[in-house]
């Protein structure tokens, strides 16, 4: 038998030790995460906080409400005409964090004003140099017998006549609107107000509607120029194009990309007038004049540094209260888990704009560094490659800007041959012909000859019928003599040249 004292002195079992042990390795597991994540939280704020004195110490601005127009007079604010002011005019429900119109129906009616425009389709497109079929545009309107569109269903009663006719009937409808667009597009601002902090549904309404705008402009100039108003064309030319400058009320990169869209359409008004020799030398001068002043790259810069600025204080949201509900984790989360990530991601995302995208952004020479495009984000992604919740959010950004960036060179350089074929147009009108070389048209018709994306000057090619050939060497940098697209034909921006130049039934005489 076992005595008492055996008994008392029996060592604890095994499974018992190992569960202090393993409570005791939890506990000190526990202790060092919080300490960790306690220094990581420091040093990320820190390293932030570092970061952001830097980026202000250059004169840079990190706080959205800086960048965005505030206290605009209404009489001054192009956003504030009465067809568009219902847009500007909601509240947030707190408690879902989604838009609350004034008036629900103000988009659809602005919709339903346009929808006929908005369905005219086969128009020619000057980067393929195709001129419009107009018949064949009257036939596609014709053709909508069954529509519920009120301007079609009007259109089916006319009897038929000549394209330019139906055309002209069609904008009839939409006539007192876009008289009103016209004259508020003169104002000197234009903000929306779409708290885009807080539902970005609201500003993809509003940018949307303006898009809506410009393309309703961009036809009637067309058809006014079918009819032969040039006086009208130029007009409304001048309207879409300010409608390309009314959208820094909120720098954002989407803003940038319906920019981009919008100020691009209008140069198919000046095309087609040049293409027919429509416009006259003082008109010329006018379209001229206007698109030296187009600064598309300093338009890209202000945005890229909103982006930042924007995301910033996205991130932030989700640490501090006041941001989407649907977007706010649980408070232990925010105070504990999110601040190193969400701090060690400002930095990363700040540094596409710094050290990839605004760096390649000459504003003075109005042109993008293409050249770098590639090396840079290449770095870029490489200097990304580290521990991933620090990077989670920058990574998939940088191919985004830099197709954005891709997009600002091609316009950018579309506006800069506009320009430069209004000078030969001029020349033509003057002398009867156009010059062997670019350099005849400083400085009597152009200052300088601007440059292409590979710093040399834009390529000009006068054909032995009369014509000429005017090309920008495109994204890639290789000059193709001026083919456009793929060696196979097919059209595309990345492959070939960029080229103006008007179609052989067009050549002058």
């Amino acid at each position: 038998m076992t005595n008492s004292t055996e008994t008392n002195t029996k060592k604890p079992r095994p499974k018992w030790r190992w569960l202090k042990l393993g409570v005791f390795a939890v506990v000190v597991f526990i202790t060092l995460l919080a300490a960790v994540v306690v220094f990581e939280n420091w040093r990320g704020r820190r390293a932030w906080a570092n970061y952001r004195a830097e980026l202000e110490a250059k004169g840079e601005v990190l706080d959205w409400r800086k960048l965005v127009p505030q206290n605009i007079p209404d009489e001054q604010n192009f956003a504030k005409t009465p067809l568009l002011a219902p847009l500007t005019e909601f509240q947030l429900d707190p408690a879902t964090g989604q838009v609350v119109y004034s008036d629900p129906d103000a988009r659809k009616r602005i919709d339903d004003i346009f929808e006929g425009i908005q369905k005219v389709r086969g128009l020619g497109y000057w980067r393929k140099v195709e001129m419009t079929d107009w018949p064949a545009v009257q036939s596609e309107l014709r053709s909508q017998t069954n529509s519920e569109v009120a301007e079609f269903q009007a259109l089916m009663i006319r009897k038929p006549g000549r394209p330019v006719d139906d055309l002209q009937f069609l904008f009839s409808f939409s006539k007192d609107e876009m008289n009103e667009i016209a004259a508020a597009a003169n104002r000197s601002y234009s903000s929306f107000g779409s708290r885009a902090d807080k539902d970005s549904s609201v500003l993809l309404s509003q940018l949307g509607v303006v898009k809506t705008l410009a393309f309703a402009f961009v036809v009637r100039a067309r058809v006014e120029l079918l009819a032969g108003d040039t006086d009208a064309a130029l007009a409304d030319w001048q309207t879409a194009t300010s409608l390309g400058e009314a959208l820094d009320g909120d720098p954002l990169l989407i803003s940038l990309l319906v920019t981009i869209a919008v100020t691009e359409g209008p140069l198919q008004i000046v095309w087609d007038g040049l293409a027919q020799h429509q416009w006259s030398d003082a008109q010329l001068l006018e379209i001229q004049t206007t698109l030296e002043k187009r600064n598309l790259v300093g338009d890209a810069a202000r945005a890229l540094r909103g982006e930042r600025a924007f995301s910033v204080r996205l991130m932030d949201q989700t640490l501090f209260p006041g941001g989407p509900p649907a977007t706010n984790p649980p408070g232990w989360i925010q105070k504990f888990l999110l601040p190193s990530i969400i701090s060690q991601n400002k930095i990363s995302m700040s540094r596409i704009y710094d050290e990839h995208a605004l760096p390649l952004l000459d504003v003075g020479g109005n042109r993008v560094r293409v050249a770098g495009i590639d090396s840079s984000e290449q770095e870029l992604l490489a200097a990304l490659n580290g521990f991933a919740p620090y990077n989670l959010l920058a990574r998939g950004l940088v191919p985004a800007v830099t197709k954005t960036l891709g997009k600002v060179a091609n316009v950018q350089n579309s506006i800069n041959m506009a320009m430069v074929a209004c000078a030969l147009e001029r020349h033509w009108l003057a002398e009867g012909s156009y010059p062997l070389e670019l350099n005849a048209l400083v400085p009597k018709y152009l200052d300088s000859i601007p440059l292409d994306l590979d710093e040399q000057p834009l390529r000009y090619r006068l054909e032995p019928d009369g014509s000429f050939i005017l090309y920008s060497v495109g994204i890639d940098l290789k000059d193709d003599q001026g083919r456009i697209g793929k060696e196979d034909g097919t059209f595309t921006h990345e492959e070939g040249d960029w080229v103006w130049k008007y179609p052989d039934v067009q050549k002058q005489e």
